[in-house]
Formats: C-alpha cells, structure tokens, sequence
C-alpha cells in the first residue's frame, strides 16, 4: 500500500491499516492527493513560465531601447559629418 494516503494531515486514527476503512475509500483518496499534487506542479510550472517570459520581454525592450539610442547617436553623427562636410565644401 504504500503508507498513508493522506499525507501530511493529522488524524486521530489510521483505520486503513486495520482494514477498518474500504479499499475504494483509500483508492479515491490516493488518486485525489494525486491529483492535487499534479496540479500544484503544474502551477508552479505555470509560474517559472511566467517569470521567464517576463525576463525575456524585458531584455527585449532594453535590447530595442539601446539599438534605437545607437540609430539616434548615429544618425546625429552623420548629421553633423555632413555639415562639416558642407561646410569644408564652401
């Protein structure tokens, strides 16, 4: 059997080990705490998912925010490049 299938929970008794609770009574239980563990398992995956897109959407945004401030330090460097050139031309 496997030991008590309502671990974690204080009880009183533990009549499945005299037989004095049904096998189906038992089973129901195991396979409800199964099910439960399988859900807050999939919740706390559900949550690293989160956290890690939030991480990469962040360094997406301050990936786009650097590239547009060096297209804008370039673009003022051309800029000024062409009025000099201008002006040299003069």
């Amino acid at each position: 059997m496997g030991g008590d299938p309502n671990r974690g929970i204080q009880k009183h008794c533990y009549c499945d080990d005299v037989k004095a609770v049904d096998l189906a009574k038992i089973k129901a239980d195991e396979a409800f705490n199964r099910n439960r563990e399988r859900i807050r398992r999939e919740k706390k995956r559900l949550r690293a998912l989160a956290v890690q897109r939030r991480r990469r959407l962040r360094a997406e945004a301050a990936r786009k925010k650097r590239l547009e401030r060096k297209r804008a330090l370039l673009a003022k460097q051309r800029a000024e490049a062409a009025a000099r050139a201008k002006k040299a031309n003069e």
